[in-house]
């Protein structure tokens, strides 16, 4: 016969190791969960990165580099017993060398951060349609919903290089009229969205291209733990929305901070 003054501790020690094993599996997935998202998070970043690298090498490779080779032909090519076409070819080669200097200082405007860290995503937007404006490549409206309020800066940047993305490939392929990009605050989440009324295109194919834009809008909307969605048809214009948490938000007075 058993001894019911042994069996009891003996499960009850059962229970115990059994418990211990639930609680150390459970914790060594969500261990191994977190080092996922981190190094989701980190993967995700390097691909920004290198988009960056890539932007810079092209700007520099097809455009600077173009500007300044011409430059370098006509100093190549002055005749110097002739003093008028000295002069014109000088002041040929200043006017280039002076453009690739303002183009250089425009990448380096549009690749830094420094905006948006001081000011703020919504005042940071303004500057970029107004550069836009300023340029007349298409009628740009920007509206903001809401109460204005500050994200923490790095989601504040990934958010404004969202919208640099969608601009970029609005300016280069979709041949639009008009663009309205709107910033609205909720109690729980800000919502992103452009729209254009250009050629539009095929989401599937997009996707599927290397080094797509529309790719690396997807990892950054992931970094941020947000929503992103993409509407287009050919003829028809391209519909980007992205809607993110704000669970580490700012009081909402901070903008009337800001700049001080």
């Amino acid at each position: 016969m058993y001894n019911p003054d042994f069996i009891v501790p003996l499960v009850l020690v059962g229970i115990l190791c059994l418990l211990h094993i639930f609680f150390t599996n459970r914790k060594n997935k969500s261990d191994t969960r977190q080092h996922q998202q981190e190094q989701d998070a980190l993967n995700i970043q390097i691909s920004a990165q290198e988009e960056t690298f890539q932007k810079i090498s092209a700007e520099i490779h097809d455009n600077i580099s173009l500007t300044l080779s011409l430059s370098r032909l006509y100093l190549n090519d002055i005749d110097p017993f002739d003093t008028n076409e000295v002069t014109s070819k000088i002041n040929l080669s200043v006017s280039l060398i002076r453009k690739a200097i303002e183009d250089l200082n425009h990448l380096s405007k549009s690749l830094s951060s420094d905006a948006v860290e001081k000011f703020g995503l919504v005042k940071a937007l303004e500057e970029q349609v107004n550069d836009i404006r300023r340029a007349g490549l298409f009628c740009i409206n920007y509206n903001v919903q809401g109460i204005p309020r500050r994200l923490p800066a790095a989601d504040e940047i990934t958010l404004f290089r969202i919208v640099q993305e969608s601009l970029n490939n609005i300016i280069r392929h979709a041949f639009a009229n008009t663009v309205h990009i709107e910033v609205e605050f909720g109690e729980e989440d800000v919502a992103l969205s452009i729209r254009d009324d250009g050629a539009g295109f095929n989401i599937a194919n997009e996707f599927q291209k290397c080094g797509s834009g529309l790719g690396n809008m997807r990892k950054r909307a992931r970094l941020l733990n947000g929503k992103l969605s993409i509407h287009s048809s050919q003829f028809k214009g391209t519909h980007i929305n992205i809607t993110v948490p704000l669970t580490d938000k700012l009081p909402i007075n901070a903008y009337r901070n800001t700049g001080d």
